[in-house]
């Protein structure tokens, strides 16, 4: 089985930050990381977002230098667009070839109640938690939500430096250390707004 770190987000746009946490994925021992675009985000409904094929166009484009990282649409394999059904629709199709984590930012985490379905996307993936510039402990702060304390037995906390995906055995939540560039798409595309002529 080959273990495989399913990176998702809107990447509107996908920058440097990305990027990083791509080759951290990799540094931690994963053998691939699938960078997936979410085709909608029902939380971001109010953000205009390029169509997903040139989502998926750009991130191929600033990806195709890293060995081992490959822009996918997954989300064409279920009729609904939600993480816990896309990663079931996933798993029933590469479970005999893929070990699935899904990785995400430990910001994702403040919403992650309202994602639809969303106490099932374990019975699919382990979840890879990513602190943004700080110890992989801070990441207790955010283990207060009704999921967290029901899984609290599951998590774990590991460090990046210890390269070694082992790290992710003993528990389906990990958090870990990802000190990446203080960047962010929002702030990306608030600046291009600012630069934009009337």
């Amino acid at each position: 089985m080959i273990s495989v770190a399913l990176f998702g987000g809107s990447f509107n746009p996908f920058h440097h930050g990305h990027e990083f946490v791509c080759k951290k994925m990799l540094r931690l021992g994963f053998k691939k990381v699938f960078v997936m675009p979410a085709k909608l985000n029902p939380l971001k409904a109010q953000i205009a977002t390029p169509p997903l094929p040139a989502r998926i166009a750009a991130c191929k484009f600033a990806t195709k230098h890293i060995k081992n990282v490959e822009v996918v649409d997954f989300e064409n394999l279920s009729p609904s667009f939600n993480t816990a059904m896309v990663l079931k629709a996933v798993n029933k199709r590469y479970a005999s070839r893929y070990n699935f984590s899904f990785a995400m930012g430990a910001d994702s985490l403040t919403t992650i109640h309202k994602w639809p379905f969303y106490e099932q996307i374990l019975r699919y993936a382990n979840l890879v938690i990513i602190n943004r510039g700080g110890d992989a402990l801070q990441g207790l702060k955010y283990c207060k939500t009704p999921f967290f304390i029901k899984h609290k037995k599951q998590i774990s906390f590991g460090n990046v430096k210890n390269n070694n995906i082992k790290l992710f055995s003993n528990g389906l939540i990990s958090f870990v250390k990802c000190s990446s560039p203080n960047v962010s798409s929002t702030a990306i595309r608030g600046n291009a707004k600012l630069k934009c002529p009337n």
